[in-house]
């Protein structure tokens, strides 16, 4: 691996470790919604990080680790709603998160492209923060 890229990934696990350690710390001492869901943003973005180096060794493994940022974005959506006291239900989600791992599934038995299998799996991801700015944007007009 290249040695500026190393320093980068260094650098943002690094990153990751200090606003973990702050915002738990934030969570601990005040006990604060607010303080626990930035927290639940900072670990879950960390776990997120050691699953998608781990799962490097072909493309299914590649499109399977980036289901971690599933709940990154997620606790980001709950962020959002719940500063601007909005609602959030996760089982609809988690029923389209389990829909794209069986479209993938069924893709990789037909011998589709990298691009259709990760799509499946990279759209489900990105669907409870593509919701909550929809309805933000929606409901702040």
């Amino acid at each position: 691996m290249d040695r500026t890229i190393l320093n980068l990934l260094l650098l943002y696990a690094g990153l990751l470790v200090i606003n973990s350690a702050l915002s738990a710390w934030l969570w601990v001492t005040t006990r604060e919604r607010l303080y626990r869901s930035v927290f639940a943003v900072w670990a879950s973005t960390a776990i997120s990080f050691v699953i998608q180096g781990a799962l490097t060794w072909n493309d299914i493994a590649i499109a399977l680790g980036f289901a971690s940022v599933f709940p990154v974005n997620l606790a980001l959506a709950r962020l959002v709603a719940m500063t601007l006291g909005m609602s959030l239900r996760w089982r609809p989600y988690a029923v389209a998160l389990a829909a794209g791992a069986a479209t993938r599934i069924v893709l990789l038995m037909a011998g589709a492209d990298f691009t259709w299998i990760a799509l499946a799996t990279s759209t489900p991801v990105a669907l409870p923060c593509l919701v909550m700015v929809a309805r933000v944007v929606r409901e702040r007009r």
